[in-house]
Parts: structure tokens; C-alpha cells; sequence
């Protein structure tokens, strides 16, 4: 280091820009999406046959969510 640089400079990005894109990430995240649009529409939680009648009738859902 030089004597011009002080010592506890910081080159990069910031902790809120780094906040903001894993934000942003976070709801982009396929994972996100299986989770609050295609889980609710799959599975009932009170009712198992209507589960499994769900699932049935959308396997390409079913699939997705699983990938």
C-alpha cells in the first residue's frame, strides 16, 4: 500500500447494492416461483385426494415444480 491510499479503503460494490441484487435474485429465483405460484395451485392441504387429482391433471406443473 502507499501512504496516499488510507488502509481501510474499499473497492467494490456497497452492503446495500450487494443487498439489492440478492434481492433481486431472490425473486427471480425459480425456486421463489415453484414455491408461491405453482405449489398452491397443486396441492391442497386439507384435502389429499384433490392433491393427488391436482397433480394428475397438471404433471407439467408437477415437473416444474420439482426441477
Amino acid at each position: 500500500m502507499s501512504s496516499n491510499t488510507p488502509a481501510n479503503r474499499y473497492e467494490g460494490i456497497t452492503m446495500r447494492q450487494a443487498a439489492l441484487v440478492a434481492g433481486f435474485a431472490y425473486l427471480l429465483n425459480p425456486v421463489s416461483y415453484a414455491e408461491f405460484s405453482i405449489y398452491p395451485k397443486l396441492v391442497v392441504a386439507s384435502n389429499v385426494d384433490q392433491t393427488v387429482q391436482n397433480i394428475s391433471a397438471n404433471l407439467d406443473l408437477f415437473a416444474a415444480a420439482i426441477l
